[in-house]
């Protein structure tokens, strides 16, 4: 392994410009699965991926060749990341995506000050809630994560230093525990350490599903044909452009976000023109509209049974335009 590490030199090149230099690994979970020199293993998915260029003078894995390269190692290096989480409205999306059973440590540092005088640290006000908080339970101004957003997210605190067990896969983030975000200020420090689950060669063969469906931006909801399943895995992804009304294009992450706004949206915290996602059980009745976006891992919760149909968040969609083209793994 020493000796492979100087000599690393395939290239992984990114939608946005951006180059990453490496070892390439394999592809798993739609993912692109790269070593970096100081051993680290960072995962991109497929959709952030222009191309990988590989460098064929060499062996292409240092620890094995052939089909045994694709598997994931013995004794996998956990991967490490930190992202700053400032006190505003928006979660912060960390670049670590988990999956069920990873055992995820946190570490959390700084200071925010909540109404212009009261400061606290990771840890929140162990004697004040915050109603309007997305945890009004929890310590007003503490450290909080998320294990995806909207569709089958799993919300829970963390404060200056938890460690867990992820309980389904999807992408980690985070926000402080606070609402009114008036007259606030600071950010916490979030240093975050993932142990991978350690599979066997030829393990994680479920069979999978996929299918593409275009959801047109002039219909509120469109049925996929996919019926859900408790702990069913999805992964969605989802591109292209849409207008909404007459001037406003969107992408499936949304624009103009709703917050605030007297008009009623059926997501309201996220952006106009957002992809959506509603569950119809079998007796006619409906989840609460959730939070899709443009890419999205996540595992249905125990009680999401029934049809999935995905939509456009917006109020009136008959003067809408376009769509979007959406896979679905499932």
């Amino acid at each position: 392994m020493c000796a492979a590490g100087a000599a690393f030199s395939d290239t992984l090149h990114l939608r946005t410009g951006g180059e990453i230099e490496g070892t390439f690994v394999g592809y798993e979970n739609n993912e692109f699965v790269f070593e970096l020199a100081d051993g680290t293993e960072t995962r991109y998915r497929a959709n952030r991926v222009s191309k990988v260029t590989i460098d064929r003078s060499r062996s292409r894995f240092p620890w094995g060749e052939g089909d045994q390269g694709l598997q994931r190692r013995a004794v996998p290096q956990p991967e490490r990341s930190t992202v700053n989480v400032p006190l505003d409205e928006k979660w912060v999306r960390s670049p670590i995506s988990v999956r069920r059973g990873d055992e995820v440590r946190v570490e959390a540092s700084g200071t925010v000050r909540l109404d212009g005088r009261t400061s606290t640290g990771p840890e929140g006000l162990g004697n004040r809630r915050d109603p309007n908080a997305p945890m009004p339970r929890e310590n007003d101004g503490a450290l909080i994560a998320s294990i995806g957003l909207g569709f089958g997210a799993s919300t829970f605190p963390i404060g200056r230093e938890r460690t867990f067990v992820a309980d389904r896969d999807g992408i980690l983030h985070f926000t402080v525990n606070h609402g009114n975000k008036a007259n606030t200020s600071g950010a916490f420090r979030v240093d975050i350490s993932v142990g991978r689950q350690q599979e066997a060669a030829g393990a994680g063969s479920r069979q999978w599903r996929e299918k593409t469906i275009t959801i047109p931006a002039s219909e509120a909801w469109t049925d996929t044909g996919i019926d859900l399943r408790p702990n069913m895995t999805l992964e969605i992804s989802a591109e292209g452009q849409i207008r909404t009304g007459l001037t406003v294009v969107s992408g499936p992450d949304g624009n103009l976000p709703g917050r605030g706004s007297s008009v009623r949206y059926p997501v309201q915290d996220q952006g106009v023109g957002a992809l959506i996602a509603k569950i119809r059980a079998g007796n006619g009745r409906e989840s609460n509209p959730r939070y899709i976006g443009s890419s999205l891992r996540t595992t249905t919760g125990p009680n999401d049974t029934g049809r999935l149909y995905l939509g456009i968040n917006d109020n009136n969609v008959r003067d809408n335009s376009g769509s979007f083209q959406v896979k679905i793994r499932y």
